[in-house]
């Protein structure tokens, strides 16, 4: 067959994909399928063809017709495995593209804190915040640097039972906690509304490093931090972590794959939400890893407790529901788990679901809104409406998004501002069912 081709100039690991891609598929595929499903992975069109024209060009594939590329110079069963060593022995140094230098930058800024950092998660984190913050803890360990997970705001219920099964030191005492580490890391948070006892740990931003990791649209968090990775498109911040890892030819572990995946199926709610990024993450940790999907799930299976159940028969007794006629919008209050009740008025019927947490002194609120409603309606974009009024900050997605407020007795108004929102965003008036 002769010598190998030189494919390593460019875009490396773009080809690699490119070449197990039609490995995948028998040797060839339809020029415009590839494209569209390495766009959809998160890569520029441009470079996509970019990438096609140089394997062309080194003769790894070609075209036997315009529409249709082939295999033509590595035979089926020369293992990519091989390629991928190479590349990453040429790649190791160089490190290229933002999210590689971001890693560099944060090991850098940690080695001279003495080899530490705090990562830091949102109020009431959840298995994605848990296990994407446990998986970069592991990657800085592997290169001797110390990190606390502060969580000093509660863990779910969910995350709690991930922990029992797979321990990690999570720290919940805010005495724990040096106020003094100038290397903040703050993971699958949008808004410093999210970490009220925690806030403190970012106050001097000027002698402090803050780096922000998050799924979410982009709140305050981004204005004040030394680095970010903001990529509101993927379904979770584990995904973004694991592409993060594979940016810097990092070696994943078997304890880092389990924490990835486990807030990937998390924040997908079991892979029902997933697209093919989250999809492909978690085959390419099944691939490497002997970790069972069936186990990930009862892990993270949790039966809802008493008052957890009480509270929500209470939300779901006294909710309001409006309707245009063809959009069902469901309103109401609860003493707590407002985004449990929120996910079951969706289950019972919502398209739209509002659910606020109203106490003397605050108020939380959770909404929940179905796909095909959010190319209208967002809710996201309703909720920074409420930020002057509650006095508080917003963070969420279109579908899912939560509301951190000061200012409780304002609440009736915010719910008129919130459904004559919606009416702008439908074009119809909403009427009391």
């Amino acid at each position: 067959m002769g010598e190998k081709p030189n494919i390593f100039c460019g875009k490396c690991q773009l080809k690699l994909k490119i070449l197990e891609f039609l490995k995948r598929h028998k040797g060839q595929a339809l020029v415009g399928e590839l494209i569209d499903f390495f766009v959809g992975q998160g890569y520029k069109r441009g470079d996509v063809k970019k990438a096609i024209k140089e394997l062309r060009e080194n003769k790894v594939i070609k075209k036997i017709d315009p529409d249709l590329l082939v295999l033509s110079y590595i035979p089926l069963s020369w293992d990519v495995e091989e390629l991928e060593k190479g590349e990453k022995t040429r790649n190791r140094e160089k490190k290229n593209g933002k999210n590689a230098e971001i890693l560099d930058s944060l090991i850098n800024c940690c080695k001279e804190n003495n080899n530490s950092c705090l990562i830091v998660v949102h109020h009431n984190a959840d298995p994605d915040a848990i296990g994407s913050a446990a998986a970069l803890s592991s990657f800085l360990r592997r290169h001797n640097i110390s990190s606390k997970i502060v969580a000093l705001d509660g863990i779910s219920s969910q995350s709690k039972r991930m922990i029992e099964k797979f321990p990690i030191n999570v720290e919940t005492e805010k005495e724990n906690v040096d106020p003094n580490n100038s290397v903040v890391v703050i993971i699958d948070t949008a808004s410093s509304a999210q970490i009220p006892n925690a806030r403190f740990l970012i106050e001097d931003k000027e002698k402090k490093k803050i780096f922000v990791l998050d799924h979410h649209e982009a709140g305050d968090l981004k204005e004040i931090c030394f680095k970010c990775l903001i990529d509101s498109e993927a379904k979770a911040t584990a995904v973004i972590i694991k592409e993060l890892f594979d940016s810097y030819n990092h070696d994943l572990s078997k304890e880092e794959a389990v924490f990835i995946t486990l807030g990937i199926i998390a924040d997908t709610g079991f892979l029902r939400k997933a697209s093919n990024r989250e999809l492909l993450c978690i085959c390419q940790i099944m691939g490497k890893f002997s970790i069972s999907l069936q186990e990930m799930f009862s892990v993270l299976h949790i039966e809802k407790d008493y008052s957890e159940k009480i509270a929500i028969l209470k939300g779901l007794k006294r909710m309001e529901v409006w309707s245009d006629g063809e959009i069902i919008i469901c309103i109401s209050e609860i003493g707590s788990f407002e985004a449990s009740l929120a996910n079951a008025m969706i289950k019972n019927g919502a398209d739209i679901s509002i659910a606020a947490n109203v106490k003397k002194d605050c108020i939380r609120i959770s909404c929940r809104c179905k796909e095909r409603i959010s190319e209208k309606v967002d809710m996201l974009k309703i909720l920074k409406v409420l930020e002057e009024i509650l006095k508080g900050k917003s963070g969420g997605h279109r579908t899912a998004a939560s509301f951190n407020g000061e200012n409780p007795d304002k609440w009736e108004d915010a719910k008129k501002v919130i459904l004559e929102e919606i009416e702008k965003a439908i074009g119809k008036k909403l009427k009391k069912v």
